[in-house]
């Protein structure tokens, strides 16, 4: 009984971070923890790296518009990154607006 209460917490504790990552603030990505399978972290720290390596050179976001949002990844490929990373097609990088210029995981891993 306790383990299916405790199991029910953190499934309900999974759904509550995965539906805020992105809070309605004009389109803006908010940040959430990205604390996802091991196979996440090695693609969110090698995008963020290509973020700031990008934002360096240029001083704007690899996004379409240069401010935080969805990310333009012919923007960072292949100069910044070698290749789209394959978790983009569930976890949905995205440049944070908020701490602006971070990974924001827009959807849970």
């Amino acid at each position: 009984m306790l383990a299916a209460r405790f199991t029910a917490i953190l499934l309900l504790c999974i759904l509550l971070i995965s539906t805020a990552a992105c809070d309605g603030n004009g389109g803006e990505p908010t940040a959430v923890p990205t604390l996802g399978p091991a196979g996440c972290a090695p693609d969110r720290d090698a995008t963020g790296a290509a973020i700031a390596a990008y934002h360096a050179k240029y001083g704007v976001w690899p996004t379409a518009d240069g401010e935080p949002g969805d990310m333009d990844w012919d923007k960072l490929v292949p100069e910044f990154l070698p290749y789209k990373p394959d978790t983009n097609g569930k976890c949905q990088w995205g440049v944070n607006g908020d701490p602006e210029g971070e990974v924001c995981l827009q959807h849970s891993c």
